[in-house]
């Protein structure tokens, strides 16, 4: 299936037998579980008290869908192509969408975070690769200072960094500049990409004990193993 979207071209293919979303040719997502759950997973379990989540990306669905896994009272998705929610549930798991706490609101998630006015405690940024069209901004001080103006205390953000899509003088650049404005951040590898976490004021970390308690949860562990 295609269709022309307002601000990009959407397509699903089946790419060795798994079904594919592509944005403007370039692959978005998947219909199964990959390594982009853990961008959900990661910082809920930093911070598994945060309750209002902000997604900015939200491609197929997949790390969207994991949030909901935890006790958040707000899940908001903004997403700059209003065709592509309605894409997305026809093509990928979707039922989560209808989850009283989710808000799917079509827009640009720069102005969004410029110029809104709601607080939150996790902002996900879930943006590709900086050669696609207005993603640079995503990696500009101006944008992570604004970012961290719309968090609440206590309120962290997670970015998705394409590891294999970045020269080391272009991640060096991304880490100084994410510092600047979160200097209590840690960094994540996950099999090919990275994952920024920064930190509005106190650091939050793994604690053996919420580890425990979500792992036993089925759904959660599946997603881990």
């Amino acid at each position: 299936d295609h269709t022309e979207g307002y601000n990009a071209n959407l397509a699903v293919v089946m790419r060795d037998g798994v079904k594919t979303l592509l944005i403007d040719g370039l692959w978005q997502g998947v219909a199964q579980k990959n390594y982009q759950v853990m961008v959900a997973h990661v910082p809920m379990l930093h911070y598994p008290d945060a309750k209002r989540v902000l997604v900015i990306g939200l491609g197929a669905g997949t790390t969207a869908a994991r949030f909901l896994d935890y006790d958040i009272h707000r899940l908001d998705i903004v997403d700059i192509e209003p065709k592509l929610f309605a894409f997305t549930r026809r093509h990928f798991p979707s039922a989560w969408m209808d989850d009283h706490r989710v808000r799917l609101l079509p827009g640009d998630g720069r102005n969004f975070v410029k110029h809104g006015t709601e607080r939150y405690d996790l902002i996900s940024v879930e943006i590709g690769q900086l050669d696609r069209p207005g993603v640079g901004v995503f990696y500009t001080q101006e944008f992570y200072r604004e970012a961290r103006a719309h968090l609440d205390d206590g309120g962290m953000i997670s970015q998705f960094v394409p590891l294999r899509f970045l020269r080391p003088g272009d991640l060096a650049s991304i880490l100084k500049t994410f510092r600047s404005a979160f200097p209590r951040a840690r960094l994540w590898y996950n099999t090919d990409e990275l994952l920024l976490l920064g930190f509005k004021d106190q650091e939050h970390g793994i604690s053996a004990q919420t580890f425990a308690h979500y792992t036993a949860q089925p759904r959660i562990r599946d997603d881990l193993n």
